[in-house]
Parts: structure tokens; C-alpha cells; sequence
């Protein structure tokens, strides 16, 4: 659920709860509370989820002030158990600082604080074997990844900078360049700054390795940032243990070849299917010899076969069928 409504929530018992600091009875009413519904688990584990990954590093809660935010907490909400609100004095500290601490979770549940909702929060992306997996970025920059590979897109993403973080695996980013606000790749010993361009990176334990498709990107050196600037067709790798830039061998300059195969520009069927045969190494017929002549525009470097597959088929007016491993292509009204 995006936004939380306080009606009946007994926010006493839940913050009591999340600071690990309630008494036997009140566990036991906040238990009870619990296995009352679906809807009343689904909140607390939401508040939970909240308080765990958000509330911590929070600046209105770490400054809060107890005295307003439990009034502000009293203004808000319909009144919580008797037993949550009789508090001993040696307790009256401790219950100020919860109540401050359920006034800000309060604000967070109802999404009040724009940066606490779930859309703001770092995105992960994992394939795993035989797995790939297109994303589409809020900027119209999109990354292919293949598989095995691990991707963090920072939650504020667009907003002042562009980061993206690559884990591990390999990846290909189709970038819509800004120069206000740079798109970098970060592998924690290195990063890739985009100054324009498509690339793909692939990142194991010991080497990182960019092969440029278009344009031109920074690769870079974090800890004394020397940096090589790489343009289209250029590669390079670092290795992490020496702590140096490598070149590459031959397969990563083929992978290179074979990705600006993929950017078609008024190409005949006849010869977009001999290149994916080429690419992927997939058998791919075309039924009837009439097909062949229609010409394809696309750029679909970095992309996978069944992606690349839909959008000949709807670019052409084609379906697409497999048969024994063979990939056969014919047109929709040949049935």
C-alpha cells in the first residue's frame, strides 16, 4: 500500500514495538491487534519496513523535539490504549522520545515526506543464469543487462546527478546524454562517465572492461582519478588487483563488432537476419522470399534475442515462430 491511514492504529503500542521497548501487556495487545486482520499485519510490517530502512537516517526524527512531537502526536491521532498512555516517571523520557519518533513515522506512513515513498527508494536489478533483462530509465536511457549481473539505480536518479551502480556482470547503456547532469557508472575502484554515448561494461572479480559502441566515455581511475577517454570502436580494461588500465583482447573488440552490427539503417530483412544469425548464433529463416525486401530502421545494440526479435516483428509486420532450434520469420497474414 503507498500511504497508510492512521484509523485505528494504535500508534503507541507500534512505536513502543519498533524501539524494542514495551512491557509484557502491551506486547500482548499489540499481538492481539495483529491477529485481528490481514490489513492490521500488512501496516505493522509496512511501519516496520519504514522505521528499518528509513526512519534511522531520518534528520527531523535525530533532532526531534519530544515535548512538540508528542503534542503533535496527540493533535493527529485517536486516542491509544489506556496502557500505553499511563507511564511511570522513570519512564517519561523514553516515552517522549517515542512519542516524537511516532509523529515523524505518522508523517512517513501517511506520505507526507516525499522522499520516504517507495518510487524514491535505490532500485535493485539481478539476472540470473541464462537471464536478460532490459531497463528503462526515467531519462530515456536504457541498460541491457546480461546474465548474472547485479544493478543499483540511485533513488534520487535524475533528479541532480544520474548514478548507476554496477555490482557485477556485464551491461550495456544506451545513454541520452545531459550535460547538466552526467550519468556515471560506478564499480567502486572505478567509474564510467558518459560524454555522450552507448557502451557496455563488464565487471568480475578482477577486471573491469568498457568497449565503446558510440560516442565517447571517461573511464576512470577512483582512487588518483587518471582517467582515458575512449570513443567509438575503443576499449579498455582495468585490472583491480595492479590497480592499471589493460588493453583488451580480441573476443571484447568482436563483442564490439558485433554490437554496431545491431544498428540497422534501412537494412533488408535478407541481411538483418544473416547478421542476428551472425550475433547470436541462431539459425533464422525467412518464410517466402517476398519479406526479404523489407528494410528495417532500429538501433538495437546491447539487446537480447527476443527483444530484438519483437521489435523486427513489429517494426516489419511479422510474426515469429521456433521449430528444432530454427528461428523462422513470416508475415502476419501468412498463417
Amino acid at each position: 500500500m503507498d500511504a497508510l491511514s492512521e484509523h485505528n492504529i494504535p500508534w503507541g503500542l507500534v512505536t513502543a514495538s519498533l524501539q524494542h521497548d514495551m512491557p509484557a501487556e502491551e506486547k500482548a495487545q499489540l499481538e492481539q491487534w495483529l491477529a485481528e486482520s490481514a490489513v492490521n499485519q500488512e501496516t505493522y510490517d509496512r511501519l516496520r519496513e519504514i522505521w528499518e530502512l528509513r526512519l534511522n537516517d531520518f534528520p527531523a526524527y535525530q533532532s526531534a523535539d519530544e515535548v512538540a512531537g508528542w503534542e503533535a502526536l496527540k493533535q493527529r491521532l485517536a486516542p491509544v490504549s489506556s496502557v500505553s498512555m499511563q507511564q511511570s516517571p522513570g519512564r517519561v523520557v523514553s516515552f517522549r522520545r517515542w512519542a516524537a519518533a511516532a509523529a515523524v513515522l505518522v508523517l512517513l506512513a501517511s506520505g507526507i515526506i516525499w522522499y520516504m515513498t517507495a518510487g524514491n527508494r535505490e532500485q535493485l536489478y539481478v539476472t540470473a543464469a541464462n537471464e536478460q533483462k532490459e531497463i528503462s530509465l526515467p531519462d530515456g536511457s536504457t541498460i541491457a543487462l546480461k546474465p548474472f549481473t547485479e544493478i543499483h539505480v540511485a533513488g534520487d536518479y535524475n533528479q541532480r546527478a544520474r548514478s548507476i551502480q554496477l555490482v557485477k556482470g556485464e551491461a550495456f547503456f544506451n545513454v541520452v546524454h545531459n550535460a547538466s547532469k552526467p550519468f556515471t557508472v560506478n564499480m567502486d575502484e572505478s567509474s564510467v562517465k558518459d560524454l555522450g554515448t552507448s557502451f557496455t561494461i563488464r565487471r568480475s572479480a578482477d577486471t573491469v572492461k568498457v568497449m565503446v559502441t558510440s560516442g565517447k566515455v571517461a573511464f576512470v581511475r577512483n582512487e588518483t582519478q587518471e582517467t582515458r577517454e575512449l570513443s567509438v570502436g575503443m576499449s579498455l580494461g582495468y585490472a583491480i588487483t595492479s590497480k592499471n588500465f589493460t588493453e583488451l583482447s580480441t573476443p571484447d573488440s568482436i563483442t564490439i563488432t558485433n554490437n554496431n552490427l545491431l544498428n540497422f539503417d534501412h537494412t533488408s530483412l535478407t541481411e538483418v537476419a544473416r547478421q542476428l544469425q551472425k550475433i547470436f548464433n541462431k539459425r533464422i529463416e525467412l518464410a517466402g522470399d517476398v519479406i526479404g525486401d523489407r528494410k528495417l530502421k532500429a538501433d538495437l545494440r546491447g539487446q537480447p534475442l527476443d527483444r530484438v526479435l519483437q521489435v523486427v516483428c513489429a517494426s516489419l509486420n511479422l510474426d515469429y515462430t521456433e521449430k528444432n532450434g530454427i528461428i523462422i520469420l513470416k508475415d502476419k497474414e501468412n498463417k
